[in-house]
Parts: structure tokens; sequence; C-alpha cells
């Protein structure tokens, strides 16, 4: 285990993201978990079960803080050249037409103006970047090795949002990976006087959520760690 900088330049300079702190730590288990047990990716189980007990201790290195465990890497650094909003719209699918508006001859009316087949005009968050940078502890060989299979990062990635144009990983010689410069946080920890409650660790949509402090940096170290 040592300390790294971890930094994905991203193809097209576009990302979208519905939290901007993008720990690099879940698409590593993503790719983990792909590894081991690429079966369990698409079982009903996802997100649940054995993700939740998915170790990467091999990986990135543990840090326990106010007795939660979580893997040694900080929160996405970037510098954002232009933010917008996007919108994308979810349209009735005709093949549950067949399924419920086929009944008898006559057939059935299927309500697309308003309920659970309502089509929605939905917003999302573009973020212009060239590259995404990352401080985290851990075993360099293993890390380069799952990030061959991560092409893309955030949300909506079917659209072609955050794709991955090349990975570069190097030794670091500060371990920055919870407390950076000065000693500024560099990610989400558990804390009583937190005043936001989130995950600390894959998979992030579980419930399991904390009280937590969160990172703000100062725009003179952000430009100190993009240097």
């Amino acid at each position: 285990m040592q300390p790294l900088r971890i930094t994905a330049e991203l193809a097209e300079g576009v990302i979208s993201a519905i939290d901007k702190s993008l720990p690099i730590d879940g698409p590593l288990a993503w790719a983990l978990m792909r590894q081991q047990s690429p079966g369990k990716m698409y079982s009903p189980n996802y997100g649940t079960g054995e993700w939740t007990e998915l170790d990467m201790s091999e990986i990135l290195s543990p840090v326990t803080v106010d007795g939660v465990t979580f893997n040694a890497c900080s929160w996405a650094i970037f510098e954002p050249l232009k933010e917008y909003i996007k919108y994308r719209h979810r349209r009735f699918d005709t093949h549950y037409a067949e399924k419920y508006g086929i009944v008898g001859k006559k057939g059935r009316k299927i309500i697309t103006a308003g309920g659970t087949f309502k089509t929605r005009r939905i917003p999302q968050v573009v973020i212009c970047t060239e590259k995404i940078t990352w401080f985290c502890v851990g075993d360099r060989e293993r890390i380069e090795d799952l990030l061959l299979g991560i092409e893309y990062l955030g949300s909506h990635r079917a659209a072609g949002f955050g794709r991955v144009g090349k990975w570069l990983v190097k030794p670091w010689p500060h371990d920055w990976s919870v407390y950076g410069p000065d000693g500024h946080l560099m990610r989400a920890i558990p804390s009583p006087q937190g005043d936001r409650v989130c995950s600390v660790r894959p998979p992030y949509w579980t419930p399991e959520k904390h009280r937590c402090l969160i990172p703000d940096l100062p725009d003179a170290v952000m430009e100190d760690l993009l240097s």
C-alpha cells in the first residue's frame, strides 16, 4: 500500500453527476465485483447482500473514524469549466402496451398524462471538465488492473457522458486520502458534529448512512491539488 494520485482524462470533457463527490472506490468496487463474481452484477441483490460485504482491504487501505470503517480515498477533485442543465425525456415504453393495454377485444386505455406511465422531462446536471483527480492509499498494481475495466464515470453513461479516455496512476509523496494540504478535509468522514447525512463506503446507494463532516476546499488548495 502506498499513497497514490489517480487521474481520469475524459474523452469528451463532459460528465453528468447527481453528486459531485464521485468517490473512486465506488467504480473500483464495481470492477472488483465484476472480476470476482460477474453473475452477481445483474442479480436481484445488486447493491445489497454480497455487495455490502465486498472486501476491498487488499486494494485500498481501510480507515476507521468514529467506529466506522471506510476506504482511504478522497472525493473527486476537478475544475468545472462550465455547468448546465440538460433535459432527457422518458416516454411510455410501447412494450408495456402489450402487457397492460390489451385486455379482451376492446382493449384498455393506458394513461400517459399522469401516474406510473407518465412521460417525464428529467433534468440532469452536465459538468464540463477535462480531468478528474483522486488521492488514495492502495495497491497500485491492483488499482490499475481494475481501472482497465472502467470506461465511464458518473450518470447517464448510455448517453455518452463521462467516457474516460485515459487513466493515470502514479505514486504521490503525501497521503491526501482523508486530509490534504494544511489538514483540509478531502472526503466525508463520520462525526457527531457533521451537518450532512451520507454514505462513506460502497455501495453508496445502500441505506447505511452516517452523519458526516464534508470537505470545503478553498480555491487556493484546489489549485495546488490540480497543479
